[in-house]
């Protein structure tokens, strides 16, 4: 007994960060995220908002799909009333991955701390967003968070220049 407590211990120092579900598809239009769990039979099917709302699913993904989940769910929904009622969790309390989010300031920045470095950066997350490199020194539950905000205004940048008309005066001679 005391040699498979042992084993156990080893293998989930070893493993303890690694990802046990991989997204196999992400269909935008349709609102469906197809997940693959390793050592389960079954795929799961899903709504990208119920994923989201999943802490579970979200903490076994890697962070680059976590974050991707999150910038399609902040890219299409820009009507917060309805999804917003609900509380969005994310741990920012998970020490054992290189980068970690202080806060979010005023200005729409990101501060966060890389443990390695043992400095502090301010960065927006849709620059985090764009550099894989550094987007997987976080959590998936953090990167997800980068990707809802890179999405979001991703989404307030393309809905408030769709809207206006461009009116070009033509005199006639």
């Amino acid at each position: 007994m005391k040699i498979l407590c042992l084993f156990q211990n080893y293998f989930f120092k070893i493993f303890k960060n690694t990802a046990t579900c991989k997204i196999e598809e992400i269909d935008v239009d349709k609102n469906i995220v197809v997940i693959h769990c390793y050592g389960l039979s079954a795929i799961i099917k899903t709504s990208i908002t119920k994923v989201i709302y999943d802490s579970a699913v979200i903490s076994n993904l890697p962070p680059y799909q976590a974050a991707l989940l999150g910038y399609y769910y902040g890219v299409g929904h820009r009507d917060h009333s309805l999804e917003f009622n609900n509380i969005l969790e994310f741990s920012t309390g998970d020490t054992d991955f290189e980068c970690k989010i202080d806060m979010l300031n005023r200005k729409g920045r990101l501060v966060y701390t890389d443990n390695k470095l043992n400095n502090s950066f301010i960065s927006s997350p849709r620059k985090i967003f764009s550099c894989r490199n550094t987007l997987n020194k976080f959590s998936p539950s953090e990167a997800c968070y980068v990707g809802i905000l890179a999405g979001l205004h991703l989404s307030r940048n393309i809905h408030s220049h769709k809207n206006h008309n461009i009116i070009k005066l033509i005199s006639a001679k």
